[in-house]
């Protein structure tokens, strides 16, 4: 099962072939449908990661920034974790 996943992220362009040094496990979670997620644990990683602290917006911001507008938008992201 994870072959096909990870099949299908490469023909997708989501995922790529890496030769890199590092490398994280990754394993499958059921999702309501009885279909697989597969999840990767980054924990590792995120120990020899960089961090580069950006705050939050402020939703006031964000309404203002909105002004006048007479259009919005919503979205459903049905595969929200493999957007491109």
């Amino acid at each position: 099962r994870v072959r096909i996943i990870i099949k299908d992220l490469l023909e997708k362009g989501i995922i790529r072939e890496s030769e890199s040094e590092y490398a994280s496990p990754i394993l499958l979670v059921k999702k309501k449908d009885c279909s697989d997620r597969m999840v990767v644990d980054y924990r590792a990683l995120n120990q020899i990661t960089v961090k580069i602290r950006h705050p939050l917006p402020l939703i006031n911001d964000h309404v203002d920034m909105l002004g006048n507008a007479k259009c919005f938008s919503a979205l459903d992201m049905v595969s929200g974790f493999h957007q491109r």
